[in-house]
């Protein structure tokens, strides 16, 4: 797809006090359009949606909404992996880092214009690698080999106004 007008339709698992940061963040990209929200507390779910202007589903019908392509996972860490293994099993893209929102953004550009996105899985899983050497080394006093060698990310480019440039097929 190379349309520079199409949206990623997006939904938030976890309406905690973090989230609002998420929906707030996303407005300001062209390229994400907030579909729904789910938390296990459903009037929780219902305030943000209202607040926010988007559905308050349960998680299952946030995961089968066909409009929805990728899921923010705001879940408390020890529902993390189930919830982004579910969300990953329903066909739909995850995003769990930092700048509220902005490498969802990146993530809906790459998927948009079919270039790898900076939150990729081999970096996550070279990640994991390097902090499972940390606690490796520090436990046994030697040093640990990293064996994983994903490709260093492009990084975002300079002078990016608010909300833009990360839809563009070669950012």
């Amino acid at each position: 797809m190379t349309n520079t007008q199409a949206k990623i339709g997006l939904g938030i698992i976890g309406c905690g006090k973090i989230s609002q940061a998420y929906f707030d963040g996303a407005k300001t990209f062209e390229v994400l359009h907030i579909v729904a929200c789910a938390d296990l507390n459903a009037d929780t779910a219902q305030a943000k949606a209202k607040e926010n202007g988007c559905q308050a589903l349960s998680m299952a019908d946030l995961l089968a909404h066909p409009d929805i392509q990728l899921v923010i996972n705001l879940t408390i860490p020890a529902a993390h992996a189930a919830v982004s293994c579910d969300i990953l099993n329903a066909g739909k893209h995850v995003y769990s880092d930092n700048m509220r929102s902005i490498g969802v953004a990146d993530m809906a550009g790459a998927i948009l214009h079919g270039r790898p996105h900076r939150a990729s899985g081999a970096l996550a899983c070279h990640v994991l690698e390097v902090m499972h050497a940390f606690d490796l080394s520090s436990e046994s006093g030697r040093a640990i080999e990293i064996e994983s060698k994903p490709d260093r990310p492009a990084a975002l480019p300079a002078g990016l106004a608010e909300g833009q440039g990360t839809s563009l097929p070669g950012s």
